[in-house]
Parts: structure tokens; C-alpha cells; sequence
């Protein structure tokens, strides 16, 4: 990684502190976009972490 990529992901991260507010967490929902929920479910708690009983916070309420 190059300093000039780490500064971009850097400011990338500060504008998604900056799109966050007390009714929209930008920060979980790109954890969920990218998988690292998931990563951090399967490190956490072995294959159980991946069952379907799993809600993520952009499908909660989705009636699924």
C-alpha cells in the first residue's frame, strides 16, 4: 500500500463518520457491504456465526 492509498481510504473512512448520524450508521452498513460483519460472526462463533438466523442491520425489519 502506498501512502497516497492509505490517505485516500483514511479520508474515506472520515466521510463515513461524517454521513453517520443518530438514525443512519454509514460505518455499520459498509461493514455489512464488505463483509467484515460476516468475518467478524465466523471468527466469533465458528460455522454457527454463519446461520441464517444472522440479521444484518440493513435487512432488519425486511420480514425475512
Amino acid at each position: 500500500m502506498t501512502e497516497r492509498e492509505w490517505e485516500e481510504g483514511v479520508s474515506f473512512l472520515y466521510w463515513i463518520g461524517q454521513a453517520t448520524h443518530d438514525l443512519h450508521n454509514e460505518g455499520i452498513l459498509f461493514s455489512d457491504a464488505i463483509g467484515v460483519s460476516t468475518l467478524v460472526c465466523l471468527l466469533d462463533n465458528g460455522e454457527v456465526g454463519a446461520q441464517p438466523r444472522m440479521r444484518r442491520p440493513c435487512l432488519a425489519g425486511s420480514g425475512d
